[in-house]
């Protein structure tokens, strides 16, 4: 992939205010003008944007700002990138943008694959972190409960298949990703779309990479020990569920296996390509775009719930929603008076 940012004519009238302030005592950060910065958003959008259209937009507001001076009298260089975002998100409608000031020194590589210390000390964080898995256990009424805060890449999947277990002999399953940022889209992603859709190895997505023009698919897995999980399926989310996370929940409702329980998702679709701006500045520009192979389109806009309620109501009602099938279902099950007793407790709660 390429490494290099592209030289683009970047002429943005700016001036030449000075980014710095002091580190500590006797220190002071490495200066970089707002000019510099804009430019280096500029070339990079022009650069690696998965389309040219939206590319060429920023690229012509962001100097139309510089020459109206829009950004002068911003001297923190935190508070300049934070404008900058706010800008670029509302003409691009593209939530993963983002330009980003570090009071430590960035990454000064554009490489798309971490390298092995970068790789090392991320599988640390993820690991201190459970892999992303908050809490695994069984509701009253034999449901099951998965809070899933991130998804973790191929290290998390040992752990991914052993939450999958224990919670393979439950009636239906509640996933909560109402606090899921998202992250990789295999790893733990695969293993629990490999364990909730039907069949072996499907093809659920291509991901067209605009830097280097490739493009990979995305499947479930041939097969996943002790078999699918065939219950009833509930996905809650929140504004608060982006990127991978959506993508699972669209993935999800699309093949409709799982009802949907919360709000509207933001609409996170396009993986970011990272440019280093300088010493402590770096952005990430959307240059990816998702094909879905069922539908043929993506999640932009965000992920429509099919039941809509607040975010802090959501699991009362997906585990309601979850009982009243179950008994529905099967009303002389040996749990349906258990089952019974805990909707009347949650309708009493809601």
């Amino acid at each position: 992939m390429p490494k290099g940012v592209g030289a683009s004519v970047l002429l943005a009238s700016f001036g030449s205010i000075a980014l710095g302030v002091a580190h500590g005592e006797g220190m002071t950060r490495p200066q970089i003008t707002a000019q510099e910065i804009v430019n280096g958003v500029i070339a990079a959008a022009e650069q690696d944007w998965l389309d040219d259209a939206t590319g060429g937009t920023v690229a012509s507001k962001l100097k139309e700002a510089a020459s109206r001076k829009v950004y002068d009298a911003i001297a923190d260089p935190e508070a300049l990138c934070a404008r900058i975002t706010t800008d670029v998100r509302a003409w691009s409608h593209d939530p993963h943008f983002a330009v980003f000031y570090s009071p430590t020194p960035v990454h000064q590589h554009d490489r798309d694959e971490a390298t092995p210390a970068e790789k090392a000390e991320e599988q640390k964080r993820a690991a201190g972190d459970n892999y992303g898995f908050a809490r695994v256990e069984r509701l009253d009424g034999n449901v099951g409960y998965l809070d899933l805060r991130f998804f973790a890449d191929s290290d998390g999947t040992a752990t991914a298949f052993a939450a999958m277990a224990l919670l393979g002999h439950t009636d239906a399953l509640i996933v909560d990703l109402r606090q899921n940022g998202g992250g990789g889209d295999t790893g733990v992603a695969a293993v629990l779309l490999s364990h909730l859709l039907p069949g072996g190895a499907t093809k659920l997505a291509e991901l067209h990479w605009k830097p280097d023009g490739s493009v990979r698919s995305f499947s479930t897995l041939p097969s996943v020990p002790g078999g699918k999980y065939l219950g009833p399926v509930y996905v809650l989310m929140s504004r608060e569920t982006f990127s991978a996370a959506e993508g699972v929940a669209y993935t999800l409702q699309t093949r409709k296996r799982a009802v949907l329980v919360g709000e509207k998702t933001l609409g996170g679709v396009h993986p970011v390509k990272y440019r280093p701006l300088g010493t402590h500045v770096g952005v990430l520009i959307p240059a990816g775009r998702y094909v879905d192979a069922l539908t043929g389109a993506d999640w932009t806009g965000g992920v429509e719930p099919d039941i809509a309620v607040p975010p802090a109501q959501a699991l009362n009602r997906a585990h309601m929603l979850a009982l009243q099938k179950l008994i529905a279902e099967e009303p002389a099950a040996p749990l349906t008076g258990e089952r019974k007793d805990t909707l009347r407790k949650l309708q009493t709660a809601e």
